[in-house]
């Protein structure tokens, strides 16, 4: 029996030409491949709006009906499909493949959280550098360093830093200086948090 993978090769953009299937139109093309796909997955047209869809992928929708037609923005407002998880497959004919994906659901409700906590630990950072607590805003730049690094906003990581050694040192200009190059870094790096 032949793998997932050999099966709807001739389905996706790399796969053997439609025509070793006989030529079917892309909503047999489209069922056929949900058919026997093992996880939540949708087929969306070349126009980028919805032309088939499996039982999970249904079961994701919250008892909200699907139907035919649908973009990508209105089934996440008409359902409880998150469009976070979806993870796009380019399929041949224009059509795309969107499969469920837990660990990409997981991992943008993880960049949202983040981006959450950096805003609050970098509002606590200035106010207790405002109040001239060094001890605080150091361990307040630590724990902020620690989820840049976390999340590899390396362009975060050295300003931080800088705030820790010189609060240690008892420098509060220094720190107050590494401050605003945080401030002026952090909405680029909110961003390509956002982005993933």
């Amino acid at each position: 029996m032949k793998g997932i993978r050999e099966e709807f090769a001739p389905y996706t953009a790399s796969g053997r030409h439609l025509a070793a299937h006989g030529g079917a139109g892309h909503g047999e093309l489209a069922d056929a491949l949900l058919a026997a796909w093992p996880a939540a997955a949708a087929v969306l047209d070349a126009t980028g709006r919805l032309l088939a869809w499996n039982e999970a992928f249904a079961a994701l929708g919250g008892g909200q009906p699907l139907s035919p037609g649908l973009t990508q923005g209105e089934m996440a407002q008409r359902s409880a499909i998150p469009a976070a998880g979806l993870l796009p497959r380019p399929l041949r004919g224009g059509m795309t493949l969107l499969e469920w994906s837990a660990e990409a659901a997981a991992m943008a409700e993880a960049r949202r959280l983040c981006s959450s906590e950096m805003g609050e630990r970098l509002e606590r950072l200035a106010t207790v550098l405002e109040a001239r607590d060094l001890e605080a805003a150091r361990a307040e730049a630590h724990g902020l360093r620690g989820l840049a690094a976390n999340f590899s906003l390396a362009t975060l990581v050295a300003p931080l830093r800088e705030i820790e050694l010189a609060c240690r040192a008892g420098d509060r200009r220094e720190a107050e200086a590494a401050m605003d190059e945080v401030t002026h870094r952090m909405a680029q790096a909110l961003e390509a948090l956002r982005l993933g």
